[in-house]
């Protein structure tokens, strides 16, 4: 596929036809219209799946088992798909919904974010993908364990919980330690982060590049100051993240983790995030207590419903 061009130019010329080549400039006009063209077509599919139907468990997984599938059985399974990870009745998935899914992209970046801040599903995502290789028969090889729980692991060392909070506002400055870190492990997160580090782009853009690309979470410009505590009179770019983005995001954890309640202590301390009453089974005396930015509490009774509402989502 690399040679493509080159391919298809020798081939047609060693079947005797004159070849010639022209190097055209970009139209915009003609690159405007493709682009309306492809969001023509998007929009188009968005309303074939949500004009389709939701499917019961047994449809859906005796449609999984075949070996081909008609066209309107595929879209029900993609609408049965986005119904069970967004927890949402038939009749609420619109064609935005479906739109602002971006054909799953939005679901494998919403499934990290979970993780992010939920070790325990990464871990439990990891063990499934296990018991799957055991049950099939087929033997256990190194590519076949699950990184999850070890992609999990680098994003909380490298430090992404400290900038999921709403009211947090931050500048360049504040991105080193993050980046620093990065960049001294740039080998291994291109391996299991899929993201490579540059030493032409600044620190800012690895974090925040890191945040959109891996879970999701979109970052903006609110301001300009000049007056930040230990750089007056430094005109520096002031962010924050995306309160639109952030919504989505919690109402969707909420949707997905019913127990979950959001608190915002006071004096600019880190948002905290509980799952009621207990962390996995301790009671709740003996609960540890997270230093993370984000801590959880888990209900016992909770972590079955939760994982089978994973299982059902993946």
């Amino acid at each position: 596929m690399l040679n493509l061009r080159v391919a298809l130019r020798t081939r047609l010329r060693y079947e005797g036809n004159y070849v010639e080549v022209w190097n055209l400039e970009t139209d915009p006009i003609l690159k405007e219209t493709l682009k309306a063209l492809r969001q023509s077509i998007k929009a188009a599919e968005a309303q074939a799946i949500a004009s389709a139907r939701v499917l019961t468990s047994g449809e859906r997984r005796f449609l999984e088992s075949q070996e081909s599938l008609s066209p309107e059985d595929q879209l029900n399974l993609e609408k049965t798909a986005i119904a069970e990870f967004y927890r949402l009745p038939d009749i609420e998935i619109t064609a935005e919904v479906i739109l602002r899914d971006r054909q799953g992209k939005t679901r494998r970046e919403f499934m990290a974010f979970e993780a992010l801040v939920i070790p325990s599903l990464a871990e439990h995502r990891d063990l499934r993908n296990l018991e799957q290789q055991v049950t099939w028969g087929q033997g256990l090889c190194p590519w076949t364990f699950g990184v999850d729980t070890v992609r999990i692991a680098i994003m909380r060392t490298l430090g992404f919980l400290q900038f999921l909070d709403p009211e947090k506002r931050w500048t360049k400055y504040d991105t080193q330690q993050l980046a620093s870190r990065a960049r001294s492990a740039k080998q291994q997160i291109k391996e299991l982060l899929n993201y490579t580090i540059s030493d032409k782009i600044s620190d800012t853009q690895i974090v925040h590049e890191l945040l959109d690309r891996l879970i999701g979470v979109k970052v903006k410009q609110v301001c300009w100051s000049n007056n930040v505590e230990g750089h007056e009179g430094e005109k520096l770019r002031v962010y924050q993240l995306d309160r639109d983005c952030w919504k989505f995001l919690m109402d969707l954890l909420h949707q997905r983790h019913p127990d979950v309640t959001v608190q915002t202590p006071e004096n600019g301390s880190p948002l905290v995030l509980i799952i009621n009453n207990q962390v996995w089974g301790d009671p709740p005396s003996l609960a540890p207590v997270s230093r993370d930015p984000i801590a959880f509490q888990v209900k016992p009774e909770a972590i079955q419903e939760e994982r089978s509402w994973y299982d059902a989502a993946v």
